[in-house]
């Protein structure tokens, strides 16, 4: 399994830092983050996709689960990509962090980020008015991961792989929750993905307290 010895997750609320640093960890689902993200313009319009055709298609729409007739399906038009998405996929969890560099400064898990523009990437991963961001970072990521392991249901960890998924050259794609179009690929981000018996959009794991291996950090945003 990969390890990550320094990862973090931003908050705009340090109330909802120090829940994550207690080991109550809110995770929600695919599908909820697509639809929320689409809302705010972050959206990553492959985000959940299984299988892209590019190539020119003919799109018909009747009863699920029925085998096309012209009796019964009707053609709506014609498009040059076609998406398709899997339920397991969309309605399963989902807890995003971000991998970071940094550089030890003297007390321990006090640390300066050595990101190229730490600005950046909380606004490409966070939407908030707030002047003040709050990250929780981990430095101990590879024991991070080894509590998630221990959930009592399954769990899969793994970094984003970043691809060029518009490539019209490339006529069938074919993704996972952990692969990413490479314009989202300054967010460094690793990935959990569980398997929970939950229906709503969004639940909670506790893996208890981390503040031997994190500790809160305030990001000030400079508002131009």
């Amino acid at each position: 399994m990969p390890s990550y010895e320094t990862v973090i997750r931003f908050f705009d609320a340090k109330a909802h830092a120090e829940e994550f640093l207690s080991g109550k960890i809110r995770v929600g689902k695919l599908r909820y983050y697509r639809e929320i993200e689409a809302s705010d313009g972050r959206a990553d319009p492959n985000e959940g996709v299984s299988i892209i055709l590019n190539e020119r298609s003919i799109v018909s729409i009747g009863p699920a689960f029925t085998p096309p007739h012209p009796d019964i399906y009707r053609d709506i038009g014609i498009t040059d990509s076609v998406k398709f998405s899997e339920d397991r996929n969309l309605d399963s969890y989902i807890l995003s962090m971000c991998r970071i560099e940094i550089t030890a400064s003297g007390e321990p898990l006090r640390a300066k980020c050595t990101t190229s523009s730490i600005e950046k990437l909380i606004n490409s991963v966070v939407d908030t008015k707030s002047e003040i961001v709050y990250g929780v970072l981990i430095c101990g990521g590879g024991e991070f991961m080894r509590r998630m392991m221990r959930l009592k249901f399954p769990v899969r960890c793994d970094r984003i792989k970043y691809r060029d998924l518009g490539d019209p050259l490339t006529r069938r794609i074919e993704l996972d929750s952990f692969t990413k179009d490479k314009r989202f690929r300054r967010q460094r981000e690793c990935r959990f993905q569980l398997q929970l018996q939950e229906t709503r959009d969004y639940a909670y794991v506790n893996i208890g307290d981390m503040s031997d291996i994190a500790k809160i950090l305030e990001y000030r945003i400079i508002r131009k």
